[in-house]
């Protein structure tokens, strides 16, 4: 267990290792009464203000030029944003800009036709009550022009279905075997990997392009349960369970493991809930069994 714990340990240190171009900052005073104000924050947010973090980045754009980008992000995943857009920026993989989702007045749509990649943002899944994983700042847009989300809906006909297009000018990028800049399907060459590789490498392990309803290929994001557990973690131990998901991302992918109040197991013995996440075991039991062994 102590090897793998250090093992972890050594790896946020190597994240958290990067290029002068890159900053990682709290939020200030100003972006948190913008927040307040628009209301992408609300006091009833899964996660704390005081746990968001700026992740300011250099990109390309879709003309070669360097630009600086920022995005909001919850602090146990902002070394690993941080590194996944170093690494887009390295291979000059285009993003047309990154700006907070206030300059949008926290209105999704806006923000998607005018091609901004971003995160945080405390909303509802479009058209439906459950929180977005934006809402926990572990959920990242990408180019939403060349990455479009297509939500299908029946009409009076139950036989008759449209497909709505966000935004509507991504209908020029709905074949995606026809890659072209800025589509995360595009392969970043030194790497060998594509974007949507990138990215799960980095524990964003669900892909909106994997999705049937809606299908949404800018959308990036860790499981539910994982962005759940994050938030009722302290910032140091979320940032571990998240290096642990990382590399064990089995029992946090499983929808069951929600069937499970973690939570309070964690809140009623927080050492021993952390040394059990130290084995590599323990992420391999199913739901229940993990759950039982914490009891």
């Amino acid at each position: 267990m102590r090897i793998f714990f250090s093992m972890m340990c050594a790896l946020i240190a190597s994240v958290n290792t990067l290029s002068a171009a890159y900053e990682i900052s709290t939020l200030s005073t100003e972006l948190k009464t913008q927040m307040i104000d628009i209301g992408t924050w609300k006091s009833d947010c899964p996660v704390d203000m005081d746990r968001l973090r700026l992740v300011r980045f250099m990109h390309y754009n879709f003309s070669g030029e360097q630009q600086t980008g920022e995005i909001v992000v919850l602090e146990a995943v902002a070394s690993r944003v941080a590194a996944i857009f170093e690494t887009l920026y390295q291979h000059r993989f285009p993003i047309a800009q990154a700006k907070t989702i206030e300059h949008y007045a926290g209105n999704d749509k806006p923000s998607m036709a005018a091609n901004n990649t971003s995160g945080f943002n405390y909303r509802p899944i479009a058209n439906k009550t459950l929180l977005s994983v934006h809402s926990y700042g572990v959920a990242i847009d990408v180019n939403p022009i060349q990455n479009p989300c297509m939500e299908p809906q029946t009409i009076s006909d139950p036989e008759e279905v449209k497909i709505p297009i966000q935004p509507a000018s991504g209908q020029a990028y709905l074949n995606r075997t026809n890659i072209r800049a800025g589509m995360v399907e595009q392969k970043l060459e030194a790497s060998g990997l594509t974007v949507v590789e990138l990215f799960k490498q980095n524990g964003f392990y669900v892909w909106g392009g994997g999705w049937n309803d809606p299908v949404d290929w800018q959308h990036f994001q860790p499981s539910r349960a994982t962005a759940e557990w994050l938030a009722f973690m302290s910032p140091e131990d979320a940032t571990l369970l998240f290096e642990y998901y990382i590399a064990h991302p089995a029992l946090l992918n499983n929808p069951k493991v929600r069937e499970f109040d973690f939570g309070t197991l964690y809140e009623k013995n927080r050492s021993k809930f952390m040394q059990a996440l130290q084995s590599p075991n323990f992420w391999e039991m199913p739901p229940e069994m993990a759950y039982h062994s914490l009891l």
